[in-house]
C-alpha cells in the first residue's frame, strides 16, 4: 500500500456540508437544472405535473368512450337480431 492510502483524513461536519453541496450543485448542472434559479424550475416540474395529470386524465376518459361505443354496437347488434329473429 502507498501512504496515501493508509492516511486517514479528518473533516469536519462544515467540510462534509460544503463537498455534499458541491457535489450536488455540480450534478444538477450536469443535468441541465439552473441552480441559480430554483424558483423557475420548479415551475417547470409543476407545468410538467400538470401535463402528465391532464393526459391521464383524457386516457381514462377515451377509454371510457371507447368501452360505451363496444356496448352501445353491441347492444345493438343484440336487438336488431333479435327484432329479426322474432318478425318471422
Amino acid at each position: 500500500m502507498s501512504p496515501q492510502e493508509n492516511e486517514k483524513v479528518h473533516l469536519t461536519e462544515k467540510d462534509i456540508r460544503g463537498i455534499i453541496r458541491h457535489t450536488v450543485k455540480d450534478t444538477l448542472t450536469q443535468i441541465g437544472i439552473d441552480k441559480e434559479n430554483p424558483l423557475e424550475m420548479q415551475k417547470d416540474f409543476q407545468h410538467l405535473r400538470e401535463g402528465r395529470v391532464a393526459s391521464e386524465m383524457y386516457k381514462d376518459k377515451a377509454k371510457g368512450t371507447l368501452v360505451g361505443v363496444f356496448v352501445t354496437g353491441l347492444l345493438t347488434a343484440v336487438v336488431l337480431g333479435a327484432k329479426e329473429f322474432f318478425s318471422n
